[in-house]
């Protein structure tokens, strides 16, 4: 559902892809690791240097498997994913995927040794550890669309504002419609109760706010997407209506998802 238009051999690496997230994830939010931030960081930095072996340039043979599952099974993805990529497209992967782990991981050390975060900071911090952004840089992958450099969120503002609204809409959607499942959980670092927290609101109150701000979101994001086809050339036009096109089928595939 994510990538609804690509191949079959390629649907299956991606399924792959993103099965993985689950449990190296899990391994950070056991209570086993959770009060300890040093064990947190070298399993962070153990996760990228294999997901840069498997994806960057100088990828060779491993001459030993990585003892940690959760880290090996990371390789033959990684590996199949560089085959079919370009340098430029196997290093934006490699950037995003290793910017997600870095905040996921400081993320869990910083819950348990912080006071509650803004809303605001919240959602800043939640756009690189949502993981929507490895999903994004996989669209060479997915459907053969590669978007010029220079329209990269690095690059160009109207990206930059489509990736930041994505991210956030994908963040605020999965809070409103996991809510009662992470409360359950103990886990109150979510949009609705940082918004009753913070702004003195009751519970369907802080709903109703949040789907409001998903609203406007959205018209961020419209807006920016219709003045970034305004700025792109005839001849890049059609990669980048393909591209944004995947973007949103990921976000869509987010909320049937749930």
């Amino acid at each position: 559902m994510a990538y609804p238009r690509t191949g079959r051999t390629e649907l299956l690496t991606l399924a792959k892809f993103i099965a993985w997230y689950f449990p190296w994830d899990d391994a950070i939010d056991d209570a086993s690791m959770m009060q300890q931030p040093d064990d947190i960081i070298r399993y962070k930095n153990e996760t990228i240097s294999v997901i840069q072996q498997s994806l960057g340039p100088d990828h060779r043979p491993q001459s030993e498997p990585h003892p940690n599952p959760a880290i090996q099974s990371f390789w033959d993805i990684g590996t199949e994913i560089r085959a079919k990529g370009t340098l430029e497209t196997n290093q934006l992967l490699i950037d995003q995927q290793s910017a997600f782990i870095t905040s996921a991981a400081l993320s869990q050390i910083e819950r348990e040794y912080s006071h509650p975060v803004t809303v605001e900071e919240y959602l800043k911090r939640r756009e690189t550890n949502i993981a929507i952004y490895p999903l994004m840089a996989l669209s060479y992958y997915a459907y053969n669309v590669a978007i010029p450099t220079e329209l990269l969120p690095a690059s160009n503002t109207h990206m930059r504002i489509i990736w930041t609204e994505l991210a956030r809409m994908g963040t605020m959607a999965n809070d409103l419609l996991s809510m009662r499942r992470e409360v359950m959980h103990g886990q109150f670092e979510s949009l609705v109760p940082l918004m009753m927290y913070h702004n003195d609101l009751g519970v369907q109150a802080a709903v109703d706010r949040g789907t409001e701000m998903i609203h406007e979101s959205y018209h961020r994001f419209d807006q920016a997407e219709q003045e970034l086809y305004h700025e792109v050339s005839s001849e890049n036009l059609g990669t980048v209506k393909a591209y944004l096109a995947a973007c949103k089928d990921l976000i869509m595939c987010n909320l049937h998802w749930r």
